[in-house]
């Protein structure tokens, strides 16, 4: 048994409990399924508890002594988990103040260039993927994401 696989599930599962808590704390007529329409506590609540179910699972496997004898995370996988924790936190961190397209725009491109994609690479899969969740969410759906400091 792990030490470190329990010490992540338990963190999975209070993960998913407050994500299926903020959910829930949505206006009860955009948090869930009212009047036909889903709204945006939907997905997120049922993520959150997908998250803490999985938790769940790989805790009982690990009680039961089911679990693998390999390391949770070998050396050689540490540097892009580390960089993806990184730029999440980063990312959520700054959605407010720099607006979802520059935000979005920084965290694909950022993450791509520490991960090994050339500069030209990540920049232009940054451009294509910001501007693409731009125009499907915020021009097509009508989602109201923050703007930003540029109004876009």
């Amino acid at each position: 048994m792990s030490a470190v696989s329990k010490a992540v599930a338990v963190g999975l599962f209070g993960l998913g409990i407050f994500a299926v808590y903020q959910a829930r704390q949505l206006p009860a007529a955009y948090g869930g399924m009212s009047q036909d329409v889903l709204g945006p506590g939907f997905f997120p609540f049922w993520v959150g508890v997908a998250v803490a179910a999985v938790a769940v699972i790989i805790l009982i496997s690990e009680i039961r002594g089911r679990g693998s004898e390999e390391p949770f995370l070998p050396r050689e996988g540490r540097w892009p988990v580390l960089v993806l924790l990184a730029g999440t936190i980063f990312y959520v961190a700054l959605f407010e103040y720099l607006g979802f397209v520059i935000d979005t725009v920084l965290f694909v491109g950022l993450t791509l260039w520490l991960l090994g994609q050339r500069p030209t690479v990540s920049l232009g899969a940054a451009v294509v993927v910001g501007l693409g969740l731009y125009l499907v969410f915020v021009r097509w759906l009508g989602v109201p994401l923050p703007p930003g400091p540029f109004g876009f």
